[in-house]
């Protein structure tokens, strides 16, 4: 079978390691990469051997592309990920899918007449620590609360969205995923403290029909990255460090109360989330297979997250 042909579009600081990892993998040949930044550009093609584009159409109607990595700003996935499935090209958009909910079900529907693979990047999926507890959640028995952050310093990268559309997204994506159950309810505390724009710290607390409550933290204020995760449930609690792929387990020893019990640190093979991402979305357009996470499941992160910017601004809980 021929390599697939491949090509990157938008090499910032996510679009730079699809090229990377893109350009390591035997089974797809690099063609070309895409960004406005000539001098960017340049550089990366030479360093793997393919070709440079400033404009994205002239590049799919000279190069025969079998899939495409979009990782531009968000304000381009609707019109840059739009022309592409047109042309019937499977795709692979960084999250979030778009800025509003009209463009990605526009971008949904249009992928599904076009029967083209459509996957959204929402990387959390692929990480191994993360992938291990949707093992091993059972474990738990009935889940109680949820505590959940993810804490950066000021990304003077990203200017067209808060962070409720970068950080956010993720984490009510992975509360569902991981629990198997939906968000009804939402109440949040949201603040611009440096982002001359947008929204940089949210507290957004959640229930899930399952009758889990959940606790999200996130914010652009803080001077290390923190990324992780605790599920309390009746038969212990599972804390998970994405950062470093731990994952660790604390026993709930008795039947009838809560006390504390042996911790397991529990083995995890890493793995890079990126790598695992674009291996999935290959073998989805190899064998005409729907990814994990598609325009469907990444639709509702995005409305989720929106109705929690909403709910600060209404200063109530809202039903979803």
């Amino acid at each position: 079978m021929n390599p697939l042909r491949v090509a990157v579009i938008g090499i910032g600081q996510m679009g730079k390691h699809h090229a990377r990892i893109y350009n390591s993998m035997r089974s797809v040949d690099l063609v070309a990469v895409c960004d406005l930044n000539e001098t960017l550009g340049t550089e990366i093609a030479k360093d793997y051997h393919c070709k440079y584009y400033k404009d994205y159409k002239e590049m799919c109607k000279k190069e025969k592309l079998d899939a495409v990595s979009v990782a531009t700003p968000i304000k381009f996935h609707h019109d840059v990920a739009n022309y592409l499935i047109q042309r019937r090209i499977n795709i692979l958009l960084e999250k979030p899918i778009t800025e509003n909910l009209s463009q990605a079900k526009k971008l949904v529907n249009l992928a599904q007449r076009k029967k083209i693979v459509f996957m959204v990047g929402h990387i959390e999926r692929f990480n191994p620590a993360l992938q291990e507890l949707k093992i091993r959640i059972g474990k738990l028995g009935k889940v109680h609360r949820v505590e959940m952050q993810r804490m950066t310093p000021f990304p003077l990268r990203i200017q067209d969205v808060g962070v409720g559309l970068d950080l956010l997204v993720h984490d009510v994506d992975i509360l569902e995923f991981i629990l198997n159950s939906k968000i009804k309810r939402v109440y949040a505390e949201v603040a611009k403290r440096v982002h001359s724009k947008k929204e940089d710290l949210i507290s957004a607390l959640l229930a899930l029909e399952n009758g889990t409550i959940a606790n999200i933290n996130t914010d652009w204020l803080t001077p290390t990255k923190i990324r992780g995760m605790r599920i309390c449930g009746d038969k212990g609690m599972f804390v998970v460090n994405y950062a470093t792929q731990e994952l660790f387990f604390y026993e709930n020893p008795s039947d009838e109360t809560i006390m504390e019990g042996d911790m397991t640190r529990i083995k995890i093979t890493q793995k890079e989330p990126l790598f695992s991402e674009i291996e999935e979305f290959l073998h989805c357009v190899m064998n005409k297979k729907n990814p994990s996470i598609g325009g469907k499941e990444a639709t509702r992160a995005l409305f989720v997250a929106l109705k929690v910017l909403e709910s600060s601004k209404k200063k109530k809980m809202l039903k979803i």
